[in-house]
């Protein structure tokens, strides 16, 4: 093992297990995946959000122009 790994795992509780190991708030590490957790469902939302909001036409539904629906 290399002094990198050794310096990150060296805060590691053999007794956390599953997600508590990879966000806890304890070591960089945890906070950095709490960071990129909550950047990356941001993202989806607004990905989702878009994705939805352009679907949303429908090809039945005559469209007014807007000089008739000024009148």
């Amino acid at each position: 093992m290399s002094g990198d790994e050794d310096e990150l795992n060296k805060y590691d509780d053999p007794n956390l297990k599953g997600l508590k190991r990879h966000f806890n708030s304890t070591t960089i590490r945890g906070r950095a995946n709490v960071a990129i957790a909550t950047y990356a469902s941001v993202i989806v939302y607004i990905l989702y959000a878009k994705f939805i909001k352009g679907s949303n036409k429908c090809p039945e539904c005559p469209t007014i122009p807007a000089e008739k629906a000024d009148k």
